[in-house]
């Protein structure tokens, strides 16, 4: 799920501002960073000879939800909801909180080109996270090779075990990356990975 979290805030001496013209610097999650990008643009296509200008950092997750906590991005679109510990700090700065689910998302596995692997369901996902499932040729045939399981974006690990694993932990033997980017990129090197 995609959430738009927002606070209003009251009386401002800035510019009038309305819902299509003023200044706003966003903070991305870079897991929803092309979609959002996208969508900043299409919205400045329209709306920029109003007076509209939208500027954009890519970050993570948890960078966005400090930033939003700290006062210092009015705005947040996460891959999560917040939590009840998060939502009873961002009230210390306002009640006006509303959440709002703006898309569903989805969890992609994705591994080297060269893998014979041509779907996978979400049994055998579950299997590879609890830890059940190590070895490539207990997926597919005749790959003999260990799976090496790389993540970078951590709400797919909420997601994971929310939605798969029912809150269970996740067993596998995990390499956790800095990035979906550095994920993507090891998976290129490397014939025997699967990431998430």
């Amino acid at each position: 799920m995609c959430f738009l979290i927002g606070l209003f805030l009251g009386c401002t001496t800035e510019e009038k501002e309305s819902t299509t013209k003023g200044k706003l610097h966003v903070f991305v999650p870079e897991s929803i960073a092309p979609v959002m990008i996208d969508e900043v643009n299409e919205f400045l296509d329209l709306y920029q000879v109003n007076g509209a200008y939208i500027t954009d950092t890519i970050v993570s997750a948890e960078t966005v939800i400090r930033k939003f906590i700290q006062d210092t991005a009015r705005i947040a679109f996460l891959p999560r909801p917040l939590t009840q510990m998060e939502k009873d700090q961002v009230k210390t700065i306002s009640a006006d909180l509303h959440e709002l689910i703006v898309a569903y998302d989805g969890i992609v596995a994705v591994v080297h080109p060269k893998n014979k692997i041509v779907e996978m369901t979400t049994t055998t996902i579950q299997k590879i996270l609890l830890g059940t499932l190590t070895q490539w040729e207990q997926i597919v045939k005749p790959m003999r090779a260990r799976l090496d399981l790389l993540s970078g974006f951590i709400g797919c690990h909420r997601i994971s075990r929310h939605r798969l694993l029912k809150q269970a932990s996740i067993s596998a033997k995990l390499t956790r990356t800095r990035s979906d980017l550095q994920t993507l990129r090891l998976v290129e090197k490397d014939p025997y990975a699967l990431a998430s």
